[in-house]
């Protein structure tokens, strides 16, 4: 199809359902992850990924939740230039700034993996610093235990990875940080 009727029908595929719920959710994620391997990445870049920021501010916590499974589904079909721009940006929104828990749990989860695509040169290093401070201190319990559970782990393992030298980057943090993650 041309570049109208695919942005037709990705549109169509956002628009299922109004409030999409988990099985629904699944369901168009497998479209997603099917599309964004057909695409490839400049028809990815252009078609899909404007599609995913339309809904980023939705009022619907169903469909901001799905935005933030979407970028977790199609991370390895995205050039990690947009890995490490726009998704991480859109993910960090919704991560920081959304007020439904869900839809912050959805976006952490997203995050942990997200982390595991940056390249060793990204230069997210301190501004995931200072998400993880600022998630294991939020008032949800949920948040704190996903953090705990998937985002630090990721982190970690980032690190340790790319031989990132923890201590110079986050000297003051690492003992704190530390203490939330079970590295055995």
């Amino acid at each position: 199809p041309n570049a109208k009727s695919r942005d037709e029908l990705l549109n169509l595929l956002f628009n299922l359902t109004k409030k999409p719920e988990l099985e629904q959710r699944k369901v168009i994620l497998k479209g997603f992850k099917k599309i964004a391997r057909t695409l490839g990445h400049q028809k990815l870049e252009s078609e899909l990924l404007p599609q995913l920021w339309e809904q980023l501010n939705h009022k619907y916590d169903e469909r901001r939740i799905l935005v933030a499974e979407t970028c977790a589904v199609i991370l390895p079909h995205i050039p990690s230039a947009l890995t490490s721009s726009l998704i991480f940006s859109m993910l960090h929104q919704l991560c920081m700034e959304d007020k439904c828990t869900q839809v912050r749990l959805s976006a952490i989860s997203s995050l942990s993996i997200l982390v595991l695509f940056l390249r060793q040169d990204s230069n997210k290093h301190e501004l995931i610093s200072e998400m993880l401070k600022t998630l294991l201190q939020d008032p949800s319990g949920a948040i704190i235990q996903v953090v705990q559970d998937q985002l630090l782990q990721s982190v970690f393992k980032w690190y340790f990875d790319n031989d990132f030298d923890i201590t110079d980057l986050l000297e003051s943090r690492l003992q704190e940080l530390s203490t939330y993650c079970d590295l055995t």
